[in-house]
């Protein structure tokens, strides 16, 4: 019990030792103290990033939803499904994944390290891709693909 304790505490004491701390101040971001990324939000359901050294938009993540009944509950009153559509605009690749805060993105981000020496790496977007999916989420909304024709 003492031997699984110890590597416990030693498992956990590495996680939180190699854990890079993001911030988020005044429309910069800070991985370790270290400004990385500009960070910008719009009309409240869209988020921007670039690199801290130049204003282009690198990616844009916009926050979308739709009703679902059959997954209302106490703690979901409305039955939203929310989602993230991040679009990586150089590459004109896109990726879905469940929603979250700016940090939460930036984490996101970070985690799967699309970003190597301040530039994005393509071969990241598409494991992304391939792990997450390109439209997971609208795939799923019910009514999709319904088309409604208007005759005068």
């Amino acid at each position: 019990m003492y031997k699984l304790f110890i590597l416990l505490l030693a498992v956990s004491f590495s996680t939180i030792a190699l854990s890079q701390k993001v911030k988020l101040k005044k429309g910069i971001v800070y991985v370790d103290a270290v400004a990385k990324h500009k960070i910008k939000t719009e009309a409240g359901s869209e988020v921007t990033i670039s690199n801290i050294q130049s204003d282009k938009e690198e990616i844009f993540a916009f926050y979308k939803d739709y009703k679902n009944s059959d997954l209302i509950t106490k703690s979901n009153p409305e039955g939203k499904v929310r989602w993230i559509e991040i679009t990586f605009l150089d590459f004109n690749k896109k990726v879905e994944i469940s929603s979250r805060g700016r940090k939460g993105i930036i984490k996101f981000l970070i985690s799967n390290k699309v970003y190597v020496n301040g530039i994005i790496d393509e071969k990241a977007i598409d494991k992304i891709i391939t792990k997450y999916g390109v439209s997971s989420f609208s795939d799923q909304r019910p009514n999709q693909n319904i088309r409604v024709i208007i005759n005068n």
